[in-house]
């Protein structure tokens, strides 16, 4: 159709053709004239040279006519060979070309189509041509946009949504032009479905990570709130705040373990007072009592009920509940199950799988506030303890110093009534009987030097003639009682053994067990007594 409109209206590109169909005319005239006249010549007996003039004339114009019509001929041959190639050229351009192509009339009504517009709407030719083409758009209103705009602009540009014979939509971006022929239209059509679908693909991913950006930089926000505050009463309130601006619940309660089997209700939060009236959970909650719970814990996932009065294992938390909606997800941190964060509403299938997604991602950072503020309360705990402790200890300290001081000062007394005395004084370690001090009438008494005792031991020195002596006065202590005025032969420096009367007790000496011995000289009438111990 296309191909014989072109033919139909292509003469006119030859401009040599009408010059000649005027001169073979004027020859025919030329021709037709001088037959007249040398008619009129020979009837009016003008004379046989004039006639015989006239017929060669008419002769020379007879092939002059011949040799146009020849001429004429080959020119009309070749602008129909030329015409035909067009022809050929615009049809196989038309066939092969890959944008769909459709031709239509004034009214709309496609006349031609080439074969990338049969793949383009799925359908036969004989289903196109002589269709109306607003048939094809999906909204028959962009059609009558396109076509008083073409008519107004005579070319437009533009992108069509239409629909193929099997039902499928298809993208098209169309380019259309009107009266490129009397009373003919062209649009030319190229499929970017591929590419609007992969723009929508684009723009659905666009607004998801515009979502999922909102969605984590609340979250990110919501864990701020919950960590600015470590006192636990302050982090649940915070808790059950931010949830709010993710999920709108009517009531939310956070349970946690009190027990490995019982759950205390930490937080409660009502959003509509006047419709959850009755709905009062137990402060404590027995976990085996309620499957629903028991599921939570064991998926560990989340858990969303759409219709509790349709939930086998529901049990109402509290008497006259009116929940008909709930989910619940655990508070998990390190591993550990701290409770169950659950939310409720009056009206069934009140929540969605995505308010279920939001509240189980609010759970993460809620763990470990929660997690936080308790080691906070324990840290305040120890703080509290340690800072007890330490008062105690600066007490202690104080104590140990008042007693070291005193201790101090009776040892420097000690020093000095043990040094000063007037009676021999003897230190002797309990353990091994070396001895530690001795005063400066030691020395005199008995001849030895302080550097020669101390360090040594009793039994080294000889100093007791009989060792087993201080053996039972050692035992004697040990049973509690006292020495006084015992009698015994000790070693003088000379190697002579001297009785002796002497006193004994039982002393800590910087935390050392000692035996602590005051001598005397004897008077000379118990010179020849025998000693206490025999």
């Amino acid at each position: 159709m296309l191909t014989s409109s072109l033919h139909d209206y292509s003469h006119p590109v030859f401009p040599t053709a009408p010059s000649w169909r005027v001169f073979s005319v004027l020859v025919s005239l030329a021709a037709v004239t001088l037959s007249a006249v040398t008619f009129a010549a020979y009837r009016a007996n003008i004379g046989l040279g004039a006639l015989i003039l006239a017929i060669a004339i008419l002769c020379i114009v007879a092939v002059v006519h011949a040799r146009f019509l020849s001429f004429a001929r080959e020119q009309n041959r070749q602008s129909n060979q030329l015409l035909l190639s067009k022809e050929h050229e615009f049809q196989s351009l038309f066939e092969n070309a890959l944008d769909a192509i459709l031709v239509f009339d004034d009214k709309g009504v496609c006349q031609d189509a080439n074969p990338s517009s049969w793949e383009l709407l799925s359908s036969r030719p004989d289903k196109i041509v002589g269709q109306p083409v607003r048939r094809f758009y999906s909204d028959a209103h962009d059609f009558d946009l396109m076509w008083n705009r073409l008519h107004a602009s005579r070319r437009h540009q533009g992108e069509a949504e239409l629909v193929r014979a099997d039902g499928a939509t298809v993208f098209a971006e169309f380019t259309a032009a009107a009266h490129f022929l009397p009373h003919r239209h062209l649009v030319i059509l190229r499929d970017i479905t591929q590419r609007r679908r992969a723009q929508q693909a684009v723009n659905h991913s666009l607004v998801l990570t515009r979502s999922s950006w909102q969605e984590a930089d609340a979250l990110r926000r919501a864990t701020l709130a919950l960590t600015e505050d470590l006192r636990m009463d302050r982090v649940l309130a915070t808790l059950l705040e931010t949830l709010a601006r993710f999920v709108p619940y009517q009531q939310a309660q956070l349970h946690l373990f009190e027990t490995c089997s019982r759950l205390f209700l930490a937080r409660e939060a009502r959003r509509d007072t006047k419709s959850m009236q009755g709905l009062g959970f137990p402060e404590t909650l027995e976990l085996s009592e309620f499957p629903i719970l028991e599921r939570v814990l064991s998926l560990q996932d989340g858990l969303l009920v759409k219709d509790t009065f349709q939930e086998e294992d529901w049990r109402p938390f509290g008497k006259q509940s009116p929940a008909r909606s709930w989910m619940g997800v655990p508070i998990i941190s390190s591993n550990q199950v701290l409770g169950v964060l659950s939310l409720a509403h009056s009206s069934p299938a009140w929540f969605s799988p995505e308010h279920l997604r939001l509240i189980r991602s609010l759970a993460t950072p809620a763990a470990v506030a929660i997690q936080n503020a308790r080691l906070y309360e324990r840290a305040e705990i120890y703080g509290a303890e340690l800072e007890r402790r330490i008062v105690e200890l600066h007490r202690v300290e104080e104590t140990l110093r008042e007693s070291e001081q005193a201790r101090r000062a009776s040892e420097e007394c000690f020093q000095k009534v043990f040094r000063s005395a007037p009676v021999a004084m003897s230190v002797t370690s309990l353990a091994d009987d070396r001895f530690i001090e001795v005063n400066e009438t030691f020395e005199q008494r008995f001849g030895f030097t302080r550097k020669e005792l101390i360090g040594h031991t009793s039994t080294e020195l000889c100093f007791w003639e009989d060792p087993r002596e201080r053996i039972r006065l050692v035992e004697r202590l040990g049973l509690g009682e006292s020495i006084r005025g015992a009698v015994a032969r000790l070693r003088l420096k000379s190697g002579t053994y001297w009785p002796i009367g002497y006193s004994a007790e039982l002393i800590d000496l910087d935390g050392k067990p000692c035996l602590l011995v005051a001598t005397e000289d004897l008077p000379k009438t118990t010179d020849q007594r025998e000693p206490i111990f025999d």
